[in-house]
């Protein structure tokens, strides 16, 4: 389910998207000057088998999560500047990615781990992450028809490592 989420720098207030299309046009003018819409996910409380660490403290600091994230990206950045022909980084998100724990933007040869989400998860599903999004570089530069997370991305996540699952089950 989607929500936008207009900020004022007070208060939110979610409006269903089936409601936003409704509104009427000069509505959305007349909030267009004070409030940003952010397209957010909403997620059900009662969802089995949803980890919530937004209260939880982190269970290392920034530098050890670091370490683990640039480690596990320098063992296959190589094979993956190979392939691409250009230099890949990899880098913390910004505050506002808050529901994926990390993404691959191949154009820019770039991957983002989301910062509080490598402070609180458990070290393999952190390691599990960056592979995921090493072996987005890898199918999107093999072939740049593939689905995200297709039959290509799936063969290449494996052979690196990776899970393969397309989700993860935290809330951070």
């Amino acid at each position: 389910m989607a929500t936008y989420d207009f900020k004022d720098g007070k208060q939110s207030v979610f409006v269903p998207e089936s409601k936003l299309e409704n509104m009427t046009l000069a509505f959305r003018k007349e909030l267009q000057p004070f409030l940003v819409a952010r397209k957010v996910e909403v997620f059900e409380p009662v969802r089995k088998g949803l980890i919530d660490l937004r209260k939880s403290a982190p269970v290392r600091t920034e530098k050890e999560a670091w370490e683990i994230v640039e480690t596990t990206f320098k063992k296959h950045a190589p094979a993956l500047q190979r392939i691409s022909k250009r230099q890949w980084h990899i880098r913390w998100a910004n505050a506002c990615m808050t529901r994926c724990a990390g993404n691959c933007r191949f154009f820019r040869g770039e991957i983002r781990i989301a910062k509080p989400f490598a402070m609180k998860v458990p070290k393999e599903v952190l390691i599990d992450v960056v592979l995921h999004e090493i072996a987005h570089g890898f199918a999107r530069w093999t072939n740049l028809d593939t689905p995200p997370h297709g039959e290509l991305w799936q063969r290449k996540a494996r052979e690196i490592g990776c899970s393969a699952k397309a989700t993860h089950n935290y809330m951070f």
